[in-house]
Formats: structure tokens, sequence, C-alpha cells
């Protein structure tokens, strides 16, 4: 399954370059649906033209960011 998200340009083009490699997301009713092995389109919200496709390869849900930032460090998830 190919599933479209949207992503700010500054997140896009991490993503792009290697330097993030996780998303994360509310685990609202959508994403609930995302299942290892589907396929994510990432659109860039500025120029929607450029899309980048990625492969879901793990699913990690925490009851809170910091635990969270306990398992991954925060610059493999977009932040500085």
């Amino acid at each position: 399954m190919v599933y479209k998200m949207q992503l700010a340009t500054e997140y896009f083009n991490k993503i792009r370059n290697g330097t993030k490699t996780i998303e994360c997301r509310l685990y609202d009713e959508k994403r609930k649906l995302l299942k290892v092995g589907d396929v994510i389109e990432f659109a860039n919200v500025k120029n929607e033209e450029e899309k980048i496709k990625s492969e879901i390869v793990a699913l990690h849900k925490f009851s809170n960011f910091s635990k969270l930032l306990d398992c991954f460090p925060i610059t493999i998830l977009g932040g500085e």
C-alpha cells in the first residue's frame, strides 16, 4: 500500500539528503493503517511536484515524545 503525506521543505530536504531517517507522527486513525513494507510518498509542501518514496521498515509506538527521545537521537528525527 502507498500512503501520501506532506512534509515541510526543511524536513523533506533532510529525508532527501539522508540526515532524517525516522518520521514520527501521532498514532491517529490514518497512521494505524500503516504496516511494515508499505510505502510513504512524501511531498514537499512548497512544491508538491517534489516527491520521495520511502518504504516502512519498522513501526515504533511511544506513549510520549520523551520516551521516543530516550530511544532515538533527535538528529535522525530532523532536529538539531
